[in-house]
C-alpha cells in the first residue's frame, strides 16, 4: 500500500455512539457495553461503562445516589504466584467472596493490580480504590518523585477508563508527607 492510499489517525481517536437506552454502571450490576472495532483483517474487542461519581460534602454519590462505601482491603497476594494470579478464577475469587460478605468495593492495598482484575471488578459492579505501591518514598524529596511520579502516571493512563475505579490513591502510609512540601509544585 502506498502512503497516499493510507489514512493515518493520531493516537487519540474518538467515536461517537448513539444509545437508544442508557444503562449506568451500578454497584452489583456492572452494566457494560461490549464493542468491537474492525479494520480489514484486524479486530479489537473492548467494552465501556458509564457512571457518574461525585463528592457532595462528605457524601459519596454514584449516579446521583448517596452510597456508603463498605470496603474490604484486598492485598493481591496469590498462593501460586505471589503478586501474579495464575488465572482469571483466582482474580474473581476475592471479588465474589467480598460481595458475598456484603462488601461493595475494595481498597486495593499498595499494589498495581493487573488490568484483568479491574475487568472483573467492572463486570461485577465492584468499586475499588486503586492504590499505588509504596516503597517508603519521601514525597518531600523531589529526587525520589522523579521515580515515583512517572510510574503512577502510567498506571492512571492505563486504568482511567475502568468504571470500577472510583479513586486513585498515591499512598496511604503515614509520614510520607513532610512539612514544607509544595503540593502545587508536585501536581504541575
Amino acid at each position: 500500500m502506498s502512503d497516499k492510499d493510507r489514512t493515518t489517525l493520531n493516537k487519540h481517536g474518538f467515536v461517537q455512539i448513539e444509545l437508544d437506552e442508557l444503562h449506568l454502571w451500578e454497584i452489583g450490576d456492572g452494566a457494560l457495553y461490549d464493542v468491537t472495532f474492525s479494520f480489514e483483517d484486524d479486530t479489537v474487542h473492548s467494552y465501556f461503562g458509564m457512571r457518574e461519581i461525585e463528592l457532595d460534602g462528605y457524601e459519596f454519590k454514584l449516579n446521583g445516589k448517596t452510597i456508603f462505601q463498605r470496603f474490604v482491603p484486598i492485598q493481591g497476594f496469590y498462593e501460586d504466584g505471589v503478586y501474579t494470579a495464575k488465572d482469571d478464577e483466582i482474580l474473581k475469587h476475592d471479588i465474589i467472596l467480598s460481595q458475598s460478605m456484603g462488601f461493595n468495593g475494595a481498597r486495593l492495598h499498595e499494589k498495581a493490580f493487573e488490568p484483568r482484575f479491574y475487568y472483573h471488578c467492572d463486570r461485577a459492579g465492584f468499586m475499588v480504590w486503586a492504590e499505588m505501591a509504596n516503597w517508603g518514598i519521601d514525597l518531600s524529596n523531589y529526587r525520589s518523585i522523579t521515580d515515583f511520579l512517572p510510574e503512577w502516571q502510567q498506571l492512571v493512563k492505563r486504568d482511567f477508563n475502568h468504571p470500577s475505579i472510583i479513586t486513585g490513591v498515591h499512598s496511604t502510609r503515614h509520614g510520607m508527607l513532610r512539612e514544607g512540601l509544595n503540593v502545587t509544585k508536585l501536581s504541575s
